[in-house]
C-alpha cells in the first residue's frame, strides 16, 4: 500500500521540471532538431476541460462529452489532393493526463470510437503536453480531446500546422441550445423483462414524456452499471387521452451495447401531448441502473416514471 506521504511526493514530482538526455541510434546518418520545420499553414484553439466536458477515456459512458473540434484540411497549392504533412500539439495542466484522437467524423460530434475510423492519435495518455505528426488527406475530420479520468479540470491549447489551409472549429455538445431533462432508474426483478420476444415487454420501466406544445425531441438512454455487453433499446409510443399506450412513434433502433448508450433520432412531436418511453435490455433478468435524458427544442419537457397497470 502506498502511503499518503508517498502519493503527495509523487504529485510534487509530477509537477517538477525534469532534465533529460535523448540518445538515438540508427544504421544510417541522421540529424536531430529541437523544433521541426514550420508548416506554411497553422491554426489554434483554446478551451477548458470542465466538470461537464471532462468525460474521461473511451471506457467511460461520459467519453462522448469530451471537447471535440471540426478539423478541416484543404488541398495545398502544390500537393493538390495528395496527403498533407500535418502536426498537432496539445498543451494542458501538467497534472492532467490527456490524449488527442483524429477520426473520420466529417466534422460532426462522435459518441464512441471505432478503431477503423481513427486516423491519427497522440498515443497513450500523457501528462501536460502531447503531440503527433503524420499525413492526412484533405478532408473534414473530428478531433476528440479527452482526459484519462472523468472530471479532471484544466485549460488547454491546441496548435495544428499543415502544408495546406487548416482550421479548427468547436463542435457543440449533444443537445446544445435545447431544454434537457434526465431521470435515473433501474432494471430489477420483474422490471428486467427483456425484449418483446420474451412476452413481458410491458413490464419494463417506462416514463411519461409530457410536452406543452409541438417540439422537436430526441432521447438518449445509457446503462450505468450493467455487465459488459449489455444491449439496450429505447422506444417512444404515443398515449391517448385515456392514458393508454398506442402506436410507436420512434425507436433507437436495434438493441446495441455501445458504451455511449442508444439514442433516438430527432422527431417533431405534436403537443400538448403525453408520450411513453419504454427502456429495455435485450435479455431478461439483466439488473442494472440506467439514465434517460430527453432533449427538446421549443419547450421544457416533464419526464416521470409511470406504470402500465
Amino acid at each position: 500500500m502506498v502511503s499518503r506521504d508517498m502519493e503527495d511526493l509523487a504529485e510534487e514530482d509530477r509537477n517538477r521540471p525534469v532534465a533529460f538526455t535523448l540518445t538515438v541510434f540508427s544504421q544510417t546518418p541522421i540529424n536531430m532538431m529541437e523544433n521541426p520545420p514550420k508548416r506554411p499553414y497553422a491554426a489554434e484553439a483554446e478551451g477548458s476541460f470542465t466538470s461537464r466536458t471532462s468525460g474521461g477515456n473511451p471506457t467511460h459512458r461520459t467519453f462522448m462529452h469530451n471537447p471535440q473540434y471540426k478539423l478541416r484540411l484543404q488541398p495545398g497549392h502544390v500537393q493538390g489532393s495528395k496527403p498533407l504533412t500535418f502536426r498537432m500539439v496539445i498543451e494542458a495542466s501538467r497534472n492532467v493526463a490527456i490524449k488527442g484522437t483524429i477520426v473520420w467524423g466529417g466534422g460532426r460530434r462522435v459518441t464512441e470510437l471505432t478503431q477503423g475510423d481513427v486516423q491519427l492519435d497522440t498515443g497513450p495518455y500523457v501528462y501536460g503536453t502531447i503531440s503527433v505528426g503524420g499525413f492526412l488527406k484533405p478532408s473534414d475530420y473530428t478531433l476528440i480531446l479527452s482526459t484519462f479520468t472523468p472530471g479532471q479540470q484544466s485549460p488547454y491549447l491546441i496548435s495544428v500546422a499543415a502544408d495546406g489551409p487548416v482550421s479548427l472549429e468547436a463542435i457543440p455538445s449533444e443537445g446544445a441550445g435545447m431544454y434537457s431533462k434526465s431521470i435515473k432508474g433501474k432494471w430489477q426483478g420483474s422490471s428486467a423483462a427483456g425484449n418483446p420476444a420474451f412476452g413481458k415487454y410491458h413490464h419494463n420501466p417506462h416514463f411519461d414524456i409530457r410536452i406543452a406544445q409541438t417540439t422537436s425531441l430526441f432521447c438518449r438512454l445509457q446503462h450505468i452499471d450493467g455487465p459488459a455487453g449489455t444491449a439496450i433499446n429505447l422506444t417512444i409510443f404515443r398515449k391517448d387521452e385515456a392514458d393508454q399506450i398506442k402506436e410507436q412513434v420512434v425507436t433507437s433502433g436495434s438493441y446495441a451495447d455501445a458504451i455511449c448508450g442508444v439514442a433516438t433520432s430527432p422527431l417533431q412531436l405534436d403537443g400538448p401531448a403525453v408520450y411513453s418511453a419504454i427502456v429495455s435490455t435485450f435479455d431478461p433478468g439483466v439488473e442494472a441502473g440506467f439514465e434517460l435524458t430527453a432533449y427538446s427544442s421549443e419547450c421544457p419537457v416533464s419526464l416521470s416514471a409511470s406504470s402500465l397497470d
